[in-house]
């Protein structure tokens, strides 16, 4: 979900549909006490293809932006991305832009906005990190990849703070042990420059996706869940990069 305006929010999801096999991503506005703006809008209802894990961003001008992971039986999974103007009731364009179309496997995109208008989106690709520049959804977007060699890293999500942000992700050490792992970074507009990044848990977590805030300056808030099934807890701290 995303803060648009006054009170009104969007939320994004992945829905079932009677004219289509497989999950389809909307959105839908509500206002602050959670009644329904308007019809729930397709983002691009395609029946041959399944639609998860959407990531959406509200940007200046009011328009959200809209990725998601796209399935289809027998073709590589891709990272798309489309623009719903505001007021619009149809995203452009259709079909979306195919921001990565190999190497994906069931990755969750993530979109953030950063304090100076930077729009950020970061997924999983062979195994490593991708972060790029969202606004820009043409192939010679600024981009960077990173991530330990010969390592699954997944689960990425990406916070803006000033000057740049910060991607929080894990590392599969076997089966459902993983680092937790976090990469600062820095971007000018053009060009992403990273910091040091660091292991955020001593003791390895299970794969559910972590969940961060950006608080102020350099000091992020994260949580994340610990233990074995089915006694996992949630623990929290704040962290300085």
């Amino acid at each position: 979900a995303v803060w648009l305006d006054g009170d009104r929010f969007a939320i994004a999801g992945s829905r079932g549909h009677a004219d289509a096999p497989a999950f389809q991503v909307f959105v839908q506005l509500v206002d602050s006490d959670g009644a329904l703006l308007g019809e729930a809008i397709d983002g691009y209802f395609e029946p041959a293809a399944g639609q998860l894990f959407p990531a959406l961003a509200a940007v200046a001008d009011g328009s959200l932006d809209l990725a998601w992971l796209r399935e289809e039986v027998d073709q590589d999974s891709q990272v798309v991305h489309t623009r719903l103007a505001a007021g619009a009731t149809t995203p452009a364009p259709l079909p979306p832009t195919v921001i990565a179309d190999s190497g994906i496997d069931g990755t969750a995109p993530s979109f953030e906005i950063g304090p100076e208008g930077h729009l950020y989106l970061t997924f999983s690709r062979s195994g490593q990190i991708v972060l790029r520049d969202g606004a820009d959804p043409s192939a010679g977007a600024a981009q960077i990849n990173f991530g330990a060699s010969g390592q699954l890293d997944f689960s990425p999500r990406v916070v803006g703070a000033p000057g740049g942000g910060a991607v929080f992700y894990y590392g599969n050490i076997s089966g459902y042990q993983n680092r937790y792992l976090v990469q600062p970074f820095g971007f000018d507009g053009s060009d992403f420059e990273l910091g040091t990044g660091q292991q955020l848990t001593a003791s390895p977590v299970p794969p559910y996706p972590p969940a961060v805030t950006h608080l102020f300056d350099d000091i992020y808030f994260v949580a994340w869940s610990e233990g074995t099934s089915p006694s996992f807890v949630l623990k929290g701290r704040f962290v300085r990069l």
